[in-house]
């Protein structure tokens, strides 16, 4: 099955929230159902329908501008770049500039500005969510070494797809 496939599963679906644990991004979607399942750990939590996992770059554009990327939770919020990363300052939520434009993004337009109208992928890796609002997700793998781009997540029936695009191994350099 091809990946292209897989992610078609969004298509008409929401894009609720999207979460971060510290270098992992968490693009949430489904219509408003969560569902109980168990963590790696064994703890019962609540998920949504669908996710996105990545720890490659993204963006989020419309037609004129990025509005946000990946790479803005290395400034703060006001906009001057950090001398030096601290991962304990980036987890406050709303000192950096990736949480401060996702929040005032999501509060600023509907919720249906962010349903899924279309779905692409690409042979290395790449992902393209289209919104009907005008917005695109974009998520491209930032590195030439075999590593996981991106997961996708059906919740419903607690299937993982890892996107890991085959790329030159570390010891081949």
């Amino acid at each position: 099955m091809r990946f292209e496939d897989v992610v078609r599963k969004l298509v008409g679906q929401p894009l609720l929230q999207v979460r971060s644990i510290v270098s992992l991004y968490i693009f949430d979607f489904g219509n408003g159902k969560v569902i109980e399942t168990t963590d790696l750990v064994g703890n019962k939590c609540m998920v949504s329908e669908f996710a996105v996992h990545t720890e490659s770059s993204w963006r989020l554009q419309d037609d004129h501008r990025i509005i946000v990327t990946r790479d803005d939770r290395f400034f703060w919020a006001e906009g001057r770049k950090r001398p030096q990363f601290d991962w304990r300052a980036c987890r406050k939520k709303g000192k950096n500039l990736c949480d401060v434009q996702l929040a005032k993004i999501f509060r600023s337009l509907p919720c249906r500005a962010f349903t899924v109208s279309k779905v692409e992928s690409d042979t290395y890796g790449g992902l393209t969510i289209s919104f009907k609002g005008g917005f695109a997700l974009i998520v491209w793998p930032d590195n030439s070494f075999a590593m996981e781009a991106w997961r996708f997540i059906d919740s419903r029936s607690d299937t993982h797809y890892v996107c890991e695009v085959p790329r030159k191994k570390k010891e081949d350099w």
